[in-house]
């Protein structure tokens, strides 16, 4: 399974099931064009809001290695999690982080996952 469908498969479970205790997933896109940033969404549909980081900076702010890559920030905004790649075994270790952020503060939590840049 490619690392963005299974994302978006897990987004789509976790946002629906956490929702309600705040939990906002956002993707962050490094395609310098929007063409092909469009043209991405197209193949790879993405039901969470997906932004372009077209200068890389949100990549260097959060030392981005490797896509995808995840971050989980509490509601104070400090990042309590980060995952590198995307392992389908892993699934209930994410869960496990997401519910843990979700409980130990009180306002949104995002996770964010940075997608593939293409040529």
């Amino acid at each position: 399974m490619r690392p963005l469908p299974a994302l978006d498969s897990v987004a789509q479970q976790h946002a629906g099931k956490y929702r309600d205790q705040g939990l906002v997933i956002i993707g962050i896109n490094e395609d310098a064009a929007e063409d092909d940033f469009v043209e991405f969404l197209k193949n790879f549909p993405a039901h969470f809001k997906t932004i372009r980081d077209t200068d890389g900076s949100l990549a260097r702010e959060f030392d981005v290695v490797t896509m995808p890559s995840s971050y989980i920030f509490d509601r104070d905004g400090n990042v309590v999690a980060r995952h590198l790649g995307f392992k389908v075994r892993l699934m209930d270790d994410y869960e496990a982080v997401i519910r843990n952020a979700l409980t130990e503060s009180d306002v949104g939590t995002e996770l964010i996952s940075a997608t593939q840049a293409h040529p």
